[in-house]
């Protein structure tokens, strides 16, 4: 009697242990899919490295580019980089 109860809850541990592999692996192909989505989608701008900003242990590089999303600064020439509020100066490292 034992035996058979036992052996039920072991095949139920298996496979409760089968559908959380098969629940994360699904969870990890989203987020390895939404990666690749993202990538392959992205805009793609030109544009040099000018600084790096730190934010906490994290390293972010300052671009200076000129792009047509920013449309006066195709008519007037002006550079802005992200987080600013204004046309990069010369020389100016965020």
């Amino acid at each position: 009697m034992f035996d058979l109860i036992f052996g039920a809850m072991t095949g139920l541990n298996q496979v409760a242990t089968f559908a959380g592999a098969l629940t994360f692996w699904g969870l990890g192909a989203l987020l390895v899919g939404n990666a690749i989505y993202g990538r392959m989608h992205a805009v793609s701008v030109q544009g040099e490295v000018i600084g790096v900003r730190r934010d906490g242990n994290c390293l972010n590089a300052s671009l200076r580019r000129l792009t047509a999303f920013i449309a006066r600064a195709l008519v007037i020439g002006e550079h802005h980089q992200p987080g600013s509020h204004g046309p990069l100066q010369r020389g100016a490292v965020g």
